[in-house]
């Protein structure tokens, strides 16, 4: 079941980001170790691969949070904002409209980390290029 869910997952960024294998590769560990560590449900996926943000629970934020702050795109519940884009470009992908992503969503904060990264996961993927 695991492996759905972070099936579901990948599927969910790959189509949001083009990754490099290398960067899949680390995306599947730390999905696979964030999604036993939060314990999120194979509905949550669903609705995220929907774009329904609404019906998201705190483990599934916090699952967000566990794979941001893994890959180093959070610490500490902020955003790394060079991280997040040189990241977000190591497939090629045009740095400048990378950083006017990254740029649109560094303010978004929530209530606590998981929120946090929630709420910069949902901006991203409301403004992906």
């Amino acid at each position: 079941m695991r492996t759905i869910i972070v099936a579901l997952f990948l599927t969910l960024v790959v189509d949001s980001f083009a990754l490099n294998p290398a960067q899949m590769k680390l995306l599947e560990a730390y999905g696979v170790e964030c999604a036993a560590k939060h314990g999120v449900t194979g509905e949550f996926m669903t609705a995220l691969r929907g774009g329904d943000f609404s019906q998201i629970d705190n483990k599934g934020k916090c699952f967000i949070n566990c794979v941001l702050e893994k890959s180093a795109v959070m610490k500490g519940g902020v955003l790394q904002v060079q991280v997040a884009a040189d990241k977000l470009s190591l497939d090629g992908s045009d740095k400048t409209k990378v950083s006017k992503l990254v740029d649109s969503c560094k303010t978004t904060k929530g209530s606590d980390e998981c929120d946090t990264s929630y709420k910069l996961f949902e901006c991203y993927m409301k403004n992906k290029f």
